[in-house]
């Protein structure tokens, strides 16, 4: 009788501590958990209010177009006024449009107030 006693309090001592044990794990890995993508996609651009893929912007003037500037990929940072624009191609066009003049970068940053452009650096 003391035996079965002493195995069923032992038995019991254990579940204990392994309950203790697997309820402390489970509040260790609530803890650690993220919040889902939104959280995950804040990690990564922090600041940037919109991100674009193939980027294109062209300036018209009394029905001629001035200039285009095309991009892989475009980061608006809305608190800046500045874009970053990944492999830009800038286009101008001379004369009405008759010749054209190509530059291009690896990276370019613009900056804009409002709808126009005040500066391109590649």
């Amino acid at each position: 009788m003391r035996r079965t006693r002493l195995r069923t309090t032992l038995l019991l001592v254990v579940l204990a501590a392994v309950g203790g044990i697997g309820v402390l794990v489970s509040r260790s890995i609530k803890a650690r958990r993220t919040n889902g993508r939104s959280e995950l996609g804040q990690d990564f651009l922090p600041q940037v209010a919109q991100r674009i893929q193939n980027f294109r912007r062209i300036k018209v003037k009394q029905g001629h177009t001035v200039w285009q500037l095309t991009a892989k990929d475009a980061q608006f940072y809305e608190k800046r006024n500045e874009i970053i624009v990944r492999e830009p191609e800038i286009t101008f066009y001379i004369e009405g449009g008759n010749r054209k003049t190509l530059i291009s970068g690896r990276e370019g940053h613009l900056t804009v107030d409002g709808r126009e452009l005040r500066s391109v650096t590649l």
